[in-house]
C-alpha cells in the first residue's frame, strides 16, 4: 500500500519542543504515513539525519529562500499533508499552499507551540496577529498544545479550525529517578534544558543562581541546549563570577541521563506552549520550577509537583530553588510529578489524536476533490 506523504516543517536550527513532537510523530505513526522532516541546517537537521529519518534541507532558513525551497519540495514529492510546527514555519507553509494549484494543494495543519503574539502589545505582535488572521484561511486545522493557547486562539480567530492536542511523553522513558545522592555531599544540582534564545530568559536564571549560592555555596547549575545567545550567556556567567558553579553543557542527546543527575529542573521562560522538558522531568521523577506564564502554568501543580515563580523575579526564583536543598522535598514532589505527568500527558494519546486529525483532513480533501 502506498503511504500518504507528510511533511513536518520547522524553521528551527536548534532542537525545541516542536521539533521533538515532529520526531515523535514520525516515529510513532511511521506504519501509516511516509514522513519527511524539513528544516534549515543546524542541530535539529543533523540529529534527524543521524537517527535515520528522511530529511530535506530548507537551506539557511532565510525567509524567501525557505519558501522557494519548500515550494520546490512540495511540487517534487506531492505530500498529502504539510504539518507546520511554529509560526514562522506556518507562514512558509501557508504561503506555499497559496502558490499551489487548488486541485493539487496538500492539507495543512499548523501546530501552535505557544501563542505568544496574543500576550504582547508591541507593533510586531499586532502585525503578526493580522498576518495570522489572513493566512489562517489556508490552514485546514490549527492545533493548540495547551488550554491557555486554545482559549487565546479561539478569542482571536474563532473556534472553527482550532482543536487542542496536548504534547505527550512516552511512558517507557521513565528513569529510576529516585536517587538524590548528590545532596549527600551538600550539593544541589539544578538543571535547565532549553534553547539558548531570548524567550528562555536565562538572564533571570543566572542572577537567581547568584543569590542561591549565598544560601548554598555548593549548589551547581547545569544548562543543556544550544542557540544564538550562547556567547552572551557565557559573558553573563563570567560577569556574575559564576564560572565555577554554572556550566553550559551544549546539546545533549541523552536527556534521561542528564535528568537523573539533577535534583530539580528549572524553566525560566518568558512564554511557552507546552514545554516537553517539564513532562520529561516528571517521567524522571524530578520536581520542577517554572515561571508563572501560560503553558508552564498548564504543566505544573504549584506546591505539589513543583513551584511557580514570578516571571522575571530572580529573588523569587532563588527562594524556590533553595526549597530543594531538602532532599525529602525533592523526593516527594518528584514522585508527585511522575504520577501527574504519566496520567495526563501520554504520548500514545497524542499520537492517536494526530492520527485522527490526519484521517479527518484527508477524508475532507477527498470529498472536496470528488465535488469539483
Amino acid at each position: 500500500m502506498v503511504k500518504n506523504i507528510v511533511f513536518h516543517v520547522s524553521s528551527a536550527r536548534a532542537i525545541g519542543g516542536g521539533e521533538r513532537i515532529a520526531v515523535a510523530l514520525s516515529r510513532g505513526l511511521k506504519d501509516t504515513y511516509d514522513f519527511m522532516i524539513l528544516a534549515p541546517a543546524g542541530d535539529y537537521f543533523r540529529e534527524c539525519n543521524q537517527r535515520g529519518y528522511r530529511t530535506c534541507s530548507l537551506g539557511s532558513g532565510a525567509f524567501f529562500s525557505s519558501i522557494k525551497n519548500l515550494y520546490v519540495l512540495v511540487v517534487q514529492y506531492k505530500p498529502s499533508i504539510i504539518h507546520c510546527h511554529g509560526t514562522r514555519a506556518a507562514v512558509w507553509g501557508r504561503l506555499v499552499r497559496i502558490l499551489i494549484r487548488k486541485s493539487h494543494r496538500p492539507c495543512l495543519v499548523y501546530t501552535v507551540h505557544g501563542f505568544h503574539a496574543a500576550r504582547t502589545r508591541t507593533l510586531k505582535a499586532r502585525i503578526t496577529l493580522l498576518l495570522e488572521h489572513f493566512l489562517n484561511r489556508w490552514a485546514d486545522s490549527i492545533v493548540a498544545v495547551s488550554p491557555s493557547d486554545k482559549k487565546e486562539l479561539i478569542r482571536h480567530y474563532g473556534s472553527g479550525k482550532i482543536r487542542r492536542i496536548a504534547n505527550g511523553i512516552s511512558l517507557l522513558s521513565k528513569s529510576s529517578g529516585e536517587n538524590y545522592s548528590s545532596q549527600e555531599s551538600g550539593r544541589l544540582i539544578v538543571g535547565s534544558i532549553a534553547r539558548l534564545e531570548f524567550p528562555k530568559d536565562f538572564t533571570t536564571l543566572i542572577h537567581a543562581f547568584k543569590l542561591v549560592l549565598k544560601v548554598n555555596p555548593k549548589a551547581e547549575l547545569h544548562i543543556v541546549g544550544s542557540g544564538s545567545l550562547e556567547g552572551d550567556i557565557r559573558k553573563q556567567i563570567r560577569e556574575c563570577g559564576l564560572g565555577r558553579a554554572v556550566f553550559l553543557l551544549g546539546f545533549q542527546s541523552d536527556i534521561a541521563s542528564f535528568l537523573s543527575r539533577c535534583d530539580v529542573i528549572v524553566l525560566s521562560s518568558r512564554w511557552e506552549g507546552m514545554p516537553l522538558v517539564l513532562l520529561e522531568a516528571g517521567m524522571a521523577s524530578r520536581p520542577v520550577i517554572g515561571s508563572n506564564v501560560p503553558g508552564i502554568c498548564d504543566s505544573i501543580l504549584d506546591g505539589e509537583t513543583g513551584f511557580f515563580f514570578r516571571f522575571g523575579d530572580p529573588q523569587d526564583l532563588a527562594d524556590k530553588i533553595c526549597n530543594f536543598s531538602n532532599v525529602e522535598c525533592c523526593r516527594v514532589m518528584g514522585q508527585n510529578n511522575y504520577a501527574y505527568i504519566s496520567k495526563n500527558f501520554s504520548e500514545q494519546t497524542m499520537l492517536q489524536k494526530y492520527a485522527d486529525l490526519y484521517t479527518d483532513m484527508l477524508r475532507q480533501m477527498a470529498l472536496s476533490q470528488e465535488n469539483q
